[in-house]
């Protein structure tokens, strides 16, 4: 068993109940015994630990080094690892900024309340305790700062705010006026989520703001997807599995039901940008919330003018009088199908 020093994780999960642990892994003399705890587990939290490197983790207080080279976790990039890291302290509990806007939204991701939403029913006592109660870092965070000193407690010195690399629109693009509006839509889009917070607060601490760079790529890998591949129906715009899962590389956060719906979709809003996540048949998303590849459609993206879709030239259509931009008509970046226009450096 872990010793009680490093029974908490940085983001304050226990470590020593967590079912990805070697020590839980540990306790278990029969194989057959540890595939029915995983099954279980699956079956609670909709995931569980593998039967390769997604398990037996040394704890994210083992230094990268003398983590075995094979092994996926603990994860090596965490934030809340970097973030604490960084601070040179031994948990977010530590830090003055607790709790700052990531480890509220993160802290908490697998407690209790949400696993039972999830399942629309309660989960039992037993259940609880193994698989959910030991990923309740917030609350175990909250304990710990507790029993602090005020002097073991490390101000946190602000970051500054990320830069953007979008220059100005140019005065006279040399465009005719139609297609000099629309293009200037969509620079004011691309715009406002360069400097935007996206809806994330506390933007000037490490983990936060490295959430933010990848929220932005995010934000600007969707659009481009949409506008490159989506099918102009009706007034809609549409965009089915095969063409939106096959350009959004490793941003899983895009194949993620709860991600979309409750922070993609709504930032969008903010912009005159609406859209929705369609069912059209049953098991169209996987036990952990992720979308399945068939069944369901994203659409609604870019509400226009049904008189505008029959003439004029994409440009032309790129927006409609006071509706703002129409992602139908973006431009396509890259002909390779699979490959991502975007780029951070």
């Amino acid at each position: 068993m872990l010793m009680d020093v490093e029974r908490h994780a940085k983001c304050g999960g226990d470590c020593s109940r967590c079912p990805w642990s070697s020590a839980v892994h540990a306790t278990f003399d029969d194989e057959n015994a540890f595939a029915d705890y995983r099954h279980r587990c699956k079956h609670v939290l909709g995931y569980s630990p593998s039967e390769n490197v997604f398990r037996d983790c040394v704890g994210c207080h083992t230094p990268n080094d003398e983590i075995p080279q094979e092994a996926r976790v603990p994860l090596k990039n965490c934030l809340v690892r970097r973030c604490v890291d960084r601070r040179g302290i031994r948990n977010c509990a530590y830090c003055s900024r607790f709790p700052c806007g990531y480890i509220q939204d993160c802290g908490d991701e697998w407690g209790r309340e949400k696993i039972e939403a999830k399942h629309g029913a309660p989960i039992s006592e037993e259940d609880y305790a193994a698989f959910v109660e030991p990923f309740e870092g917030l609350r175990h965070l909250h304990e710990i700062r507790a029993t602090l000193d005020p002097s073991e407690v490390r101000n946190h010195a602000s970051l500054s705010p990320l830069k953007s690399r979008i220059t100005k629109f140019p005065g006279d693009a040399g465009l005719p006026g139609m297609q000099e509006r629309a293009h200037r839509s969509l620079h004011s889009l691309l715009e406002k989520i360069a400097t935007s917070s996206l809806g994330l607060a506390d933007t000037d601490t490490f983990a936060q703001q490295e959430r933010l760079r990848g929220r932005i790529l995010c934000f600007l890998l969707f659009l481009w997807i949409l506008g490159r591949f989506g099918e102009l129906v009706g007034d809609r715009l549409r965009i089915r599995p095969e063409g939106y899962l096959a350009n959004r590389g490793s941003q899983t956060e895009l194949a993620t039901v709860s991600y979309l719906e409750g922070t993609l979709f709504p930032v969008f809003a903010e912009t005159g940008i609406r859209a929705e996540l369609r069912p059209l048949g049953k098991r169209w998303t996987t036990p952990g919330g992720g979308l399945r590849k068939e069944n369901w459609e994203i659409s609604g993206i870019g509400a226009f003018d049904r008189r505008d879709a029959r003439a004029g030239s994409a440009s032309e259509r790129c927006t409609s009088p006071g509706r703002g931009l129409r992602l139908e008509s973006l431009p396509p970046l890259r002909e390779n199908r699979h490959a991502s226009p975007l780029e951070v450096e």
